[in-house]
């Protein structure tokens, strides 16, 4: 056994060599080891690798050690048979992925989920986010896959807690959750998607506050098939639309403006509860299509972000103040 603490790690090559990579000489495990009083200086470049892994069982904790994580490859997070895993990930830690990399969460057995189920806890702070990156010198929407959640049966136990996430969305989304997956979201930014901010094709709970989704070149959230909760959240400046649903969800207290095409596109019969948003203006959203004879709403010039049919948007609000420290203040009154 041994216990990785306060070494001067330098390497002055001009080649690109890592300050540590965890594979055969130093397995995955090791980051546990990690002391966080070491100085890394001098490499090509200053990280800690992990050229993809399969992480069968135990507990895992990512320190913040000042530098990044670099995973190469796909990184499966793999409840074994009767094992349970946990992957902490500590206040100020980048991680960042190479083109196609994926981080995935997901059980040993898929038909007894709920005996197998993996956990993520990532749990920064408003003064040291943690961060979900590419890395690319120059980072584009796509440079990577995302982190996957599938397979579960109430995995409520999942967290994101201050977190960026960003330049991925190959395999669909930043987030992507499927089958019985859940998460809790919290205080955290989505951003730069290639496709959306989340995708969500599960049956799971997914309950998303005080965040920030925007610039993904799809929808900010793609809910279907799903249980979800959106509120105190900013949901902006998506290049397809706010939030695209064939669910269920519950949508109140956000700001959903300056999206492309719609705020809310609904396209189920369910009625979605979206009460007290601020759709980006005093005459709220625009709904040009008249569905009252059936139950529904019409705005035909409210100069919002438009919605479809079977939106109920009833009782929108002004805003007091825009998004800071990633906390949301709008006026009591309804509008």
């Amino acid at each position: 056994m041994f216990f990785i603490s306060s070494f001067f790690f330098n390497d002055t090559a001009t080649t690109e060599i890592y300050t540590l990579s965890l594979h055969d000489a130093l397995p995955i495990s090791s980051v546990n080891l990690l002391g966080r009083d070491n100085i890394f200086s001098g490499n090509n470049p200053d990280r800690i690798e992990i050229p993809g892994a399969w992480i069968a069982s135990g507990e895992l904790t990512f320190k913040d050690v000042g530098i990044p994580y670099f995973i190469n490859g796909r990184t499966d997070v793999y409840a074994r048979n009767d094992y349970s895993i946990r992957i902490n990930v500590e206040p100020g830690v980048e991680m960042r992925f190479s083109n196609g990399s994926l981080l995935s969460f997901r059980p040993g057995n898929a038909y007894q989920p709920k005996l197998y189920e993996p956990e993520l806890k990532a749990i920064g702070t408003a003064e040291k986010p943690i961060k979900f990156t590419s890395n690319e010198a120059n980072p584009a929407p796509g440079d990577w896959d995302g982190i996957q959640f599938q397979f579960f049966q109430n995995n409520a136990n999942s967290e994101m807690d201050y977190c960026i996430v960003e330049y991925g969305g190959t395999n669909g989304g930043n987030i992507n959750l499927h089958g019985w997956a859940g998460l809790k979201l919290s205080h955290s930014i989505l951003r730069k998607s290639s496709n959306n901010g989340v995708y969500q094709y599960s049956s799971g709970t997914l309950t998303i506050t005080d965040s920030e989704i925007r610039d993904n070149d799809k929808y900010g959230l793609y809910l279907s098939s799903a249980t979800s909760n959106i509120s105190n959240s900013v949901i902006k400046e998506n290049y397809e639309g706010g939030i695209y649903s064939s669910s269920s969800p519950t949508i109140n207290h956000n700001y959903i403006y300056n999206n492309a095409n719609y705020g809310i596109n609904n396209v189920s019969v369910s009625i979605i509860n979206a009460k007290n948003n601020w759709w980006g203006d005093v005459t709220g959203p625009l709904d040009d299509n008249d569905d009252r004879k059936t139950g529904g709403w019409y705005n035909p010039y409210g100069q919002g972000n438009k919605v479809t049919s079977y939106v109920d948007y009833s009782e929108w609000r002004e805003p007091v103040r825009n998004l800071r420290d990633n906390q949301l203040w709008t006026k009591g009154e309804s509008q």
